[in-house]
C-alpha cells in the first residue's frame, strides 16, 4: 500500500459516479495524490482517478466534496479490492463551448450545479453569467476582451445584490 502510514486504516474512499460533478476539490485536498484528475479535451472527457495504493486514509477528499460523492468502506469490503484492482475511474462528460465547439474547462455537471445555484439571483444575471461559463478559455478570454465594461457593471450589481 505505498510507502506512507495510513491515518485510518479500516476504511477507504469510493466515488460515487452518480453524485460526482467533476470539481476537483478532492484532488486538490489529498495530501497523497491519490485522486487524480485528467481532461481529455478531445473525447470531451474528465476521469476522476482514485489510485487506493496512495492513499492515506486521511478522509480530506471526503470532507471537501460538495455533493457528497465520497464515501468511506470498511474493512469487509476492504479484503476483496486487496485480491482485486486498487484503482477506481469516474468519467465525466464535460460541456462543449457554445461558440467554438471545442470542449470546456467545465463538466456538464457543474454547469447543472452552477445553473440550479443562481437561481436565487435576477434573470438577467443568470443569463449573462450562462453565457460565460460553458465557455472553453479562448472563447472566455475574447469574451472578457470584448465585454470588458459589461462585466464591470454586472461584477459592481452582483456586489449591491
Amino acid at each position: 500500500m505505498g510507502t506512507e502510514i495510513r491515518y485510518n486504516k479500516d476504511s477507504m474512499p469510493k466515488i460515487d459516479p452518480k453524485l460526482c460533478i467533476g470539481c476537483r476539490a478532492c484532488s486538490n485536498a489529498c495530501p497523497s495524490n491519490a485522486i487524480v484528475i485528467k481532461d481529455d479535451l478531445i473525447q470531451g472527457t474528465r476521469s476522476i482517478v482514485l489510485d487506493l495504493s496512495h492513499c492515506i486514509g486521511c478522509r480530506a477528499c471526503g470532507e471537501v466534496c460538495i455533493k457528497d460523492a465520497i464515501e468511506f468502506i470498511e474493512e469487509i469490503e476492504l479484503v476483496s479490492l486487496s485480491m482485486g484492482n486498487l484503482t477506481e475511474e469516474v468519467t465525466l462528460k464535460l460541456a462543449k463551448c457554445p461558440i467554438c465547439g471545442n470542449f470546456s474547462e467545465f463538466t456538464e455537471k457543474q454547469i447543472e450545479e452552477a445553473k440550479k445555484a443562481l437561481t436565487d439571483l435576477p434573470g438577467e444575471f443568470i443569463e449573462e453569467i450562462m453565457k460565460y461559463l460553458p465557455l472553453c478559455r479562448k472563447c472566455r478570454r475574447r469574451y472578457l476582451l470584448m465585454n470588458a465594461s459589461e462585466l464591470s457593471l454586472l461584477k459592481f450589481m452582483l456586489k449591491a445584490f
